[in-house]
């Protein structure tokens, strides 16, 4: 007959919690989306408690530098913004026979939808950047 073995120890075994670094990665996100002298209000509205004025100021230029990375790409990513924009919004508007909307109308759709898209985009690829996910290279 064989002894009962001790349970190995995995590193799943003897790991802490996993952090939750959701708030982290929203706050981040919100300094690289929202205008800055507008980060105060919304960021209450996300659950999120504002920085000590030190800590504000380190946001606001850590914001700064991360966007800062994107420049090389703003333009092509302003393109496929709108591309996209204009797609989605065939995609949405398609076979609805409610929205009866005028030429003007729906390139306001299209140019709003277009903003929110940019904004995004960029603040995503400078997310990715400073997190080493993507490297920024020079266009060829």
């Amino acid at each position: 007959m064989t002894e009962p073995q001790e349970p190995a120890l995995t590193p799943e075994s003897t790991a802490e919690p996993p952090i939750d670094v959701v708030p982290f990665v929203r706050r981040k996100l919100a300094w690289d989306m929202i205008p800055h002298d507008e980060i105060m209000n919304v960021l209450p509205l996300l659950g999120l408690t504002p920085a000590s004025e030190e800590g504000l100021e380190t946001e606001h230029l850590d914001s700064h530098m991360r966007t800062l990375r994107v420049g090389y790409i703003i333009e092509r990513v302003r393109v496929y913004s709108v591309l996209s924009a204009e797609i989605l919004g065939c995609s949405l508007m398609r076979n609805d026979a409610e929205h009866h909307i005028t030429d003007a109308q729906r390139a306001q759709f299209d140019w709003q939808n277009s903003v929110v898209i940019n904004t995004a985009a960029c603040a995503i690829i400078a997310q990715f950047i400073d997190d080493g996910l993507l490297a920024p290279t020079a266009p060829a």
